[in-house]
């Protein structure tokens, strides 16, 4: 069930920042996460899956928004809210076998990391997505039809 959201996560954080961002954030997240799971997670456990990876993300992404003042990026706070809703009931210890050191771990990754890189996040989001920008036959940006008007008549 992990993988669903992590691909979900994946691409919202891709919307948002570039593949090459994504793969420092994934090698940085595990090496983090691994380190806070193996002090914070109980001896004799076994901490397998890829929800440690889940809150990363989730983590990451959260914290950025609420952090970030532009709206586009506050409403994936929005998103992830809706659609992850119910996984912050995965931090707390509720379900036997189920690892919420691990949660916990990814979760603490995921906003280290947000206000670790804050600097290059904020630059990395400043600059438009080349998605958002339609070029129109040769013309950079779409033309604004009001630009025409004129006070005249």
């Amino acid at each position: 069930s992990n993988i669903i959201s992590l691909i979900g996560l994946g691409m919202l954080f891709l919307v948002y920042f570039s593949i090459r961002s994504f793969w420092r954030f994934w090698v940085t997240q595990f090496l983090i996460s691994s380190n806070i799971l193996f002090f914070l997670g109980d001896s004799g456990e076994h901490h397998l899956g890829a929800s440690t990876w889940v809150y990363s993300f989730a983590g990451y992404l959260l914290a950025i928004s609420l952090i970030s003042k532009n709206r586009r990026i506050k409403s994936m706070a929005l998103i992830i809210a809706l659609w992850y809703g119910t996984m912050w009931w995965g931090l707390l210890p509720l379900m036997p076998n189920v690892s919420h050191e691990g949660h916990i771990s990814g979760l603490i990754t995921g906003v280290l990391i947000a206000f670790w890189k804050m600097a290059d996040w904020k630059q990395e989001l400043a600059q438009e997505p080349a998605w958002l920008e339609p070029k129109v036959q040769g013309i950079d940006k779409t033309p604004n039809p009001y630009d025409s008007l004129t006070d005249e008549g």
